[in-house]
Parts: structure tokens; sequence; C-alpha cells
């Protein structure tokens, strides 16, 4: 019986002629040449590695589709790493098979998708991302800021009180402090449901009954 699973076997003849050529190839830059003119077998030369490496069907698929974030932006990039991060069971897998080495037991999972991110909607470089990012000691802060301004906007009383409680990260983003205490801030944000409430009524009988039935 052939060391070799059938579906690589099968691959492996269907790319013949492609294999002999790259085998002959003596540069790097043909290589890469030879690849990008043949997408079809550079998928399927990841499929063969996977079946020869007791990969499912699934898995499979799924390392020909890491493959090609590994060729557009290069294996240790934030894109290849959060493609890992977003399907562990192939990552679990690559690891077991040792075709991967690094666990991402270090990785900063909120820093590499927020570079994602930006470089997607923002299109900016990943080279200058760090011109962008604020220093380790701020970090988990400046997530924090960003989930409440999406969430309630960058004028919130939520945004404000990170504003107020942290002075490192407000000098980071070069703005001042909020003209309300975070006492008041946090009374505000407990109470929202009847400020969004009074602010809906029409007439002051309405606003003196909700007051009313409200004394706390």
């Amino acid at each position: 019986m052939p060391d070799m699973p059938v579906e690589a076997l099968e691959l492996s003849i269907k790319h013949r002629d492609l294999f002999e050529q790259y085998d002959l190839l003596e540069t790097d830059e043909e290589r890469k040449a030879l690849k990008e003119a043949n997408p079809e077998w550079v998928d399927d030369t990841r499929r063969i590695e996977a079946y020869k490496n007791e990969a499912s069907d699934d898995i499979v698929e799924n390392w020909v589709d890491r493959g090609k974030t590994v060729d557009e932006f290069s294996a240790g990039s934030s894109e290849a790493k959060v493609w890992l991060l977003d399907n562990p069971e192939v990552h679990k897998w690559a690891l077991a098979q040792e075709l991967l080495t690094d666990d991402g037991s270090d990785w900063n999972e909120p820093v590499l998708r927020i570079n994602v991110k930006w470089c997607e909607e923002l299109g900016i470089d990943i080279k200058h991302l760090d011109a962008w990012l604020p220093p380790p000691e701020i970090a988990d802060t400046y997530f924090d800021y960003n989930e409440k301004g999406e969430e309630f906007g960058w004028n919130s009383w939520e945004c404000q009180i990170i504003l107020a409680s942290n002075e490192a990260f407000r000098e980071w983003k070069g703005l001042d402090m909020p003209d309300m205490p975070v006492e008041a801030l946090e009374l505000s944000i407990k109470h929202r449901d009847l400020f969004e409430q009074y602010d809906l009524l029409e007439t002051d009988e309405e606003r003196k009954a909700l007051k009313e039935a409200n004394p706390e």
C-alpha cells in the first residue's frame, strides 16, 4: 500500500508537468512566477500536503484557504495569525503534524485584530501601524475606549469616564479632561434609561410623574 494517500497521488499525477518544471527551476524568482501563473496548482500542492498529514476534507480546504492568506500577507502577518485564531481546529491539526510550530500563546489577539481592521478599513500599511497603536501600558484602555465609542458614541458618558480615569491614555489621545466629574458620569450611566425616557416626554405633568415614580 503506498504511503501517500490516494487523493494526494491523484493530484500529484494531475500536475506532474508543473512539478517537473518546478524541479528544474534555479531561482526563487522563476519559482514564484510559476506559482503565480498556476494558482490551481498551488492550491493543490497544499491539498497534497494536508492529505499527506492525515487531514479531513474540511481541514484540507481550510488549509488551502489559509495558504491564500499567507501568500497575500506572509506567514507571520497579523492576517495569517488572525486566520489561525478564527480556525483553531486547523491550527491544532497543523501543530500536531508539525506543519506549524508557533502555538500562538504569546500573541496579543486584540492588537492583531485591530491591525487587520485598520489595514482593511483605513488602508494603513501594516509597517506603519506602530505609529497608530498605543503603548502597551494603556493598550487595554485603548481597546475598551474604542469598544465603548463604537457602541455608545465618542462623546458618551462611557467614553468620558475612561478619559477622566486614565490620565496617560487621555494625554496619548491628546484630549482634554471631561467637564463632568466621574461620580456624576457614573450616576448618569446608572440612570440612562430614565434620562432617555425623560427626554422623550412632552409635558411638565409627564416629567413630574416620572420624577415622583423614581425618587432615587
